[in-house]
């Protein structure tokens, strides 16, 4: 490459590069994209990974948490609501499903009190009649 150094441009600058310097400068440029790509693939992971915990590990730890309150103690809690996601549906699901079976069980007690009040009077009958 041929570069003027005065302004009348009688003289000039000769630049010349061998066939070594070239592909040691593209082998340079080569592993200069080989490290931002590996670089931003490395980040890419990392804000996937913490969004998919975001998303999906909190309120899965809160299902499994309200399912584990209910094995160890049978109180029926509901879990909070997330963003409306599938997990979402998951949770009204499972609360839904709570109410239900609390209701079920008060329809339960109220059977046995009914019940117990009928084995009662007819206890009373059998033992005036005996």
């Amino acid at each position: 490459m041929l570069f003027p150094i005065d302004e009348d441009e009688t003289a000039s600058l000769l630049i010349q590069f061998s066939g070594h310097e070239i592909r040691a400068a593209a082998a340079h440029h080569r592993f200069m994209l080989l490290i931002a790509l590996t670089f931003g693939l490395a980040l890419a992971m990392i804000i996937l990974l913490v969004g998919f915990r975001w998303v999906v590990g909190k309120p899965l730890a809160r299902l499994r948490g309200s399912i584990q309150e209910i094995a160890e103690t049978g109180d029926r809690t509901p879990i909070p609501l997330f963003a409306a996601t599938e997990l979402r549906d998951i949770a009204v699901s499972f609360n839904e499903m709570l109410e239900r079976d609390s209701q079920r069980e008060h329809r339960i007690e109220e059977a046995n009190v009914e019940i117990q009040a009928l084995n009662h009077s007819l206890e009373l009958r059998v033992h005036e009649r005996t």
